[in-house]
């Protein structure tokens, strides 16, 4: 039974994470960063220090880098093999989630919450984008699991792997729900048990080897670790209100969301009772979800993944609910929470229907994927009509296999759709890298203008110019990044003034606006993705272009400057070719 329900999950999880896994580019900003540094890392065989553009980049641990960057070594570097090892990830936690619900409840319990979770529209979205949180959320998930098994060194073991994705967050995830239960039941005693043997060794030689050896070799990063990326994103002033994650949680849990509370108000008791009862379980749950949320609701920055670890108790917790409703279809009878599903998946009916009929300017070339949005209009309207049938003849265990179904069915339409429109959006500048290798030549020049492409040098294996924009440079031990790192604007008109060398650069449109209007020579257009926008100094072979008008006003000083573009690298940054003191830059991009 058991083999019967994982390979059904491996098919249907396969499903939602493989399909068209290759076909989205790297998004910016945080997709493009994770390739290019995991890209680095297998180009330069340097596995111990994670770097962005070949300038040290400490922002993060380094296993999600590892993972990607092994896969690029095995497959290639693209958008499958890079997405691949994440999705692998996805998919083994669908797998924990099973076990972890059959640990606690039952098979059928344990079977219902990975479904949920692998048809919540949240996790097998993250689950397809490069980043940490997936990979994190996994091990986390693994920490439960053996936690409830009360095999203390795995769970260790997987402590330490989330120590080495996301740092000291882990703890916030695992440990901190784990210790408060355990003292509100008046189960102490566990710490012991949970002290004692190999375990702490394990995390230890796991988890703190890198750290240390970065410390030792960059002094002030421990420094900058726990100030700059821990204590500053804590306690810095809020720029998201605090019920932020509020509307987070009800998109990425779509559309289970909805029974969550009916599943809360019958099971969640604060009673204490012994740890095999159903009320304890549900309390650690519960516990293991509201405590971190409650923790990221209230530090200064927020993201959307924070909360994707917080997505497996909520299934189990729903699937709770659903399993004994199979039994006895009145459990289910909480109408409001049925009718707010059933008034949200209306709504999202009618405003697709709505949107196709009314000829809306598709802007973000939406047309190219007009099919996609008719399916998922008419998926909208069979969730609305099947669900009410099987909800009036309390058939639950149909009304549960429609809503699972129309949600996997919706996302794959959604999935399939993205990389229709992606070219339009201002997530994705993989036309314009393509656009500047059909023209690149040895020696030329790709600057970011006032930003900081980071999928820019993954997609044309190059080292790009970026100005304006800061860096942390303290921990290098040589000046490279000057050449790199130009500090106004001066810098980009020495570039394009510089004869025989061409300069490709990609900026936002309001600044090409500005350069237009300032620099005296002509700049080619060569296109433009959402609101970046791609232009040289020069016209080369096989390239497209629109000449810009330009004005005679604010011609930039040319005089004193070689016209060879061999000698363009020393000179490029205005800089004198020895300096006393290198100047420093820092923000954590």
């Amino acid at each position: 039974m058991t083999k019967r329900i994982i390979l059904a999950l491996l098919i249907l999880s396969s499903l939602m994470l493989f399909f068209n896994l290759g076909e989205k580019s790297f998004w910016e900003p945080d997709e493009g960063r994770y390739a290019e540094i995991s890209r680095e890392m297998a180009e330069t065989g340097d596995w111990l220090t994670p770097r962005l553009n070949y300038i040290k980049h400490f922002d993060k641990p380094p296993l999600t880098y590892w993972l990607i960057g092994s896969s690029f070594k095995l497959l290639g570097q693209g958008e499958f093999s890079g997405h691949l090892p994440l999705a692998i990830f996805a998919l083994a936690g669908v797998i924990a989630c099973f076990f972890l619900g059959k640990s606690l409840f039952g098979i059928r319990t344990g079977f219902l919450a990975a479904i949920i979770l692998i048809s919540s529209l949240g996790y097998p979205a993250l689950g397809r984008v490069l980043s940490t949180d997936i990979i994190f959320s996994v091990f986390c998930l693994f920490c439960y699991l053996f936690f409830i098994r009360k095999n203390y060194p795995l769970f260790y073991l997987f402590m330490a792997l989330g120590f080495m994705t996301k740092g000291p967050v882990v703890f916030v995830i695992t440990l901190l729900p784990i210790c408060a239960f355990l003292i509100y039941e008046r189960q102490t005693r566990i710490f012991k048990q949970m002290l004692r043997g190999k375990g702490l060794l394990l995390f230890a030689l796991i988890a703190l080897p890198w750290y240390a050896y970065q410390i030792s070799h960059n002094p002030g990063l421990l420094y900058d670790w726990f100030f700059q990326h821990t204590l500053d994103r804590i306690v810095r002033a809020n720029t998201e209100a605090f019920y932020f994650f509020v509307p987070v949680l009800i998109g990425l849990f779509f559309p289970w969301v909805f029974f969550l509370i009916a599943a809360l108000k019958r099971h969640l008791s604060f009673k204490k009772t012994s740890l095999d009862k159903e009320p304890a379980k549900i309390l650690l749950l519960f516990l293991w979800f509201i405590i971190p949320f409650i923790f990221f609701s209230c530090i200064g920055k927020k993201l959307i993944p924070y909360i994707l670890p917080l997505l497996a108790p909520l299934a189990i917790i729903t699937a709770r609910l659903w399993d004994q409703a199979i039994e006895r279809p009145k459990l289910l009878s909480d109408r409001a929470s049925y009718y707010t599903f059933i008034s949200v998946t209306g709504v999202l009916f009618l405003g697709i229907t709505a949107f196709l009929l009314g000829r809306f300017d598709y802007r973000l070339g939406v047309e190219a994927g007009r099919l996609n949005i008719i399916l998922m209009s008419i998926i909208m309207a069979g969730t609305t009509a099947l669900s009410l049938f099987f909800f009036k003849s309390k058939k639950t265990a149909h009304l549960f296999a429609t809503i699972a179904i129309s949600s996997c069915l919706f996302f794959l339409t959604a999935i399939d759709l993205l990389p229709k429109i992606e070219t339009n959006t201002n997530k994705s500048i993989k036309p314009l890298a393509l656009k500047i290798k059909e023209g690149l030549r040895p020696g030329d020049k790709v600057v970011n203008y006032r930003c900081f492409l980071k999928s820019l040098p993954f997609y044309l294996k190059k080292r790009t110019i970026v100005v304006e924009r800061e860096r942390n440079t303290v921990y290098e031990e040589t000046e490279h990044w000057r050449d790199y790192l130009l500090k106004d604007k001066e810098g980009l008109y020495r570039l394009l003034s510089l004869k025989g060398l061409t300069v490709f650069c990609i900026t936002y449109t309001w600044e090409f606006k500005k350069l237009k209007e300032e620099y005296q020579e002509p700049l080619y257009l060569l296109g433009q993705a959402g609101k970046y926008v791609l232009f040289s100094n020069r016209k080369t072979r096989g390239q497209s272009y629109k000449p810009s008008s330009v004005n005679s006003a604010n011609r930039p000083n040319q005089d004193g400057h070689p016209s060879s573009p061999a000698v363009a690298d020393r000179i490029i940054s205005g800089q004198p070719e020895s300096v006393n003191e290198p100047s420093r830059f820092f923000s954590p991009i």
